[in-house]
Parts: C-alpha cells; structure tokens; sequence
C-alpha cells in the first residue's frame, strides 16, 4: 500500500508512455527505502530527468535521516548540493509548507545551506506560503 508525501503542489504524472522507467511515486518509494545516502544519490543521479519537488525534497530529507555526518566525512562530496541546487530550483514554487519545513530541517540536520540563488527562491516562497 502506498503512502503519498504530498509535501508540493504536484499531481501525480503519469505521463511516461514508457512503462518502464518509474513513476514520481515509485521513484519516492525507492528512495525512502534506500538504506545509504551513497544508495539515495545513486537513485536521484538515475532518475533525475523524472523526479518532481517531492522527491527532491525526499532526497535530502532521508540523506538527512541516513547520514547526517557525510558532508562532515566527505566535505569535497558535492553530488548532493549540486542536485539539489540544480533540480530543486526549478521546483520550488510547487512546495507547499510542510515541503518547506522538510527541507530547512534537512538542510540544518545536515550543517549545509542552499546557494544563494536557491536560499531567495525559498524565502519567496516562504513569504507566499505565509
């Protein structure tokens, strides 16, 4: 049985036409039950193109829950912000608030902030959730 994190303003897209690539929600799925963040970054690097603001959002999230330590284990690791700064951008006026608090606590868990490109658009948006 599936639980939905509806943590933006999407709908599910089922417009692959090719059943066998994963569906945002699959990709979800396997995210939050990869067992590494090495295993998380290796899902969202394979499935960047289909992931939406929720799985983005996911991705930090459950590197946070995983491995809060890595950027302090590996500080030159920039896969992960990189990602997020590039693929989140585009989808940060879809989050609703609880995307929001997802991702600040993410961020705080894992003792990084967003660029300053990406932390604008987030206090936007913010300031429009508010």
């Amino acid at each position: 049985d599936h639980q939905d994190r509806s943590w933006g303003d999407h709908q599910d897209r089922s417009w692959d036409d090719d059943q066998d690539q994963p569906s945002p929600i699959q990709i979800n799925h396997m995210i939050t039950n990869a067992k590494s963040a090495e295993e998380i970054l290796r899902i969202a690097e394979e499935h960047k193109s289909r992931m939406n603001e929720v799985n983005w959002v996911s991705v930090l999230y459950r590197t946070a829950r995983t491995e809060p330590n890595i950027f302090r284990r590996h500080p030159k690791d920039f896969r992960l912000r990189y990602l997020l700064n590039s693929h989140l951008l585009k989808r940060v006026y879809r989050l609703n608030m609880q995307g929001m608090a997802n991702l600040y606590w993410s961020y705080a868990r894992l003792g990084f902030a967003p660029n300053s490109v990406l932390h604008t658009r987030l206090t936007k948006r913010l300031m429009e959730l508010l």
